[in-house]
């Protein structure tokens, strides 16, 4: 940093940061949150990349040229939180309360207060992604950021899962190498309050052998509980939630010797279906009144219908296509369908 002036001495003091490696990981939240590189950040302040990457690092208040670190540790504070993340949006239609929603939160609340390790699988049309991102969207909207998400794309390993999940959390580690992200991760879940829930959708793309990124959420599981699970009295480690297809429990039996040690700490599964035209009706009922729910019925249900082209039966094997409904599609409905009875009410009046 250049030279500074009293006066600037006395500004950057009197921000009142907190501690340094603080600072480093609400920074590193707030770029992946706005989706800024570390060079990105060190031009807005101002300042060398080089000099970024070592604070970012962790590695600037002990750097031995560096003198004073208070300073950069209150001018990256100042910045950021001048410059907040907006607070998280809420879907833009409305959760409605359907089976899987319930049984979606239920999941969602076990892994986050139980430290439940919970597998939900089901058809693309019962919404997982959508129902969860809800709850999430809930959670960070209350001010709370113990739910990290990842998505597992096909081409994941278990690198790239760590890299998501650092990222996440916002570790200030970067590295080619499982164990240092590990370890990061491990130090950041140590200065949480609350253990976090991990999050992974489209798992059944980690099912493939050796296994290896499933195999690093596992010893993340395995070394919370062993290591920080007595002095927070819970009984298990970090929570855990997969999500993914038809198939994705089906693949854990299939590999049972070789993941005999996962299937033994799950502790809840659940196959989602898509809704039926009875409980679209019955949510619209709720959400309309009955009477505007049965005029618009055809409307509904033509909007909200969906059809799994690739369905199985409790074995894995493909049955025919079959026809669900989308709670996503059915909200948009509803409100399209709210609108006019408030359209017809003024026009009336």
């Amino acid at each position: 940093m250049p030279t500074l002036g009293k006066a600037e001495m006395e500004r950057l003091l009197a921000i009142k940061a907190p501690p340094y490696q603080e600072v480093v990981e609400a920074a590193n939240r707030w770029m992946v949150r706005k989706g800024v590189s570390a060079h990105g950040l060190a031009q807005q302040l101002g300042m060398g990349r080089s000099t970024m990457n070592l604070f970012l690092q962790g590695r600037y208040d002990t750097h031995a040229q560096i003198r004073r670190p208070e300073f950069l540790t209150a001018r990256i504070w100042g910045h950021i939180t001048s410059n907040p993340v907006p607070l998280p949006k809420a879907p833009p239609e409305r959760l409605l309360e359907t089976k899987n929603a319930g049984a979606i939160r239920r999941a969602f609340k076990a892994g986050l207060f139980q430290r439940a390790c919970c597998i939900l699988y089901g058809a693309p049309s019962t919404e997982k992604t959508f129902l969860i991102k809800c709850l999430l969207a809930e959670r960070a909207c209350a001010g709370h950021d113990d739910a990290l998400y990842i998505y597992a794309s096909q081409e994941m390993r278990a690198l790239e899962m760590l890299r998501a999940l650092s990222a996440a959390a916002g570790t200030a580690v970067r590295s080619n190498q499982r164990y240092d992200l590990r370890e990061a991760l491990l130090e950041n879940f140590r200065r949480r309050e609350r253990l976090p829930l991990i999050i992974v959708d489209e798992a059944q793309h980690m099912l493939r052998p050796p296994f290896a990124a499933l195999e690093e959420l596992r010893q993340l599981r395995d070394q919370t509980r062993d290591e920080m699970a007595d002095d927070r009295h819970d009984a298990e480690g970090c929570g855990l939630l997969l999500m993914g297809s038809h198939d994705l429990y089906l693949q854990f039996e299939r590999n049972a010797l070789l993941l005999k040690q996962w299937l033994s700490r799950i502790t809840r599964k659940e196959q989602l279906t898509g809704m039926s035209a009875d409980e679209v009706m019955e949510i619209a009922a709720r959400e309309l009144g009955r009477r505007a729910a049965e005029a618009a019925r055809e409307q509904l249900l033509k909007a909200s219908r969906e059809v799994d082209a690739y369905a199985t039966d409790e074995e894995g094997k493909r049955v025919a296509p079959r026809e669900y409904y989308s709670v996503r599609n059915l909200s948009v409905a509803i409100d399209a369908a709210r609108e006019k009875l408030r359209a017809k009410k003024e026009h009336a009046a």
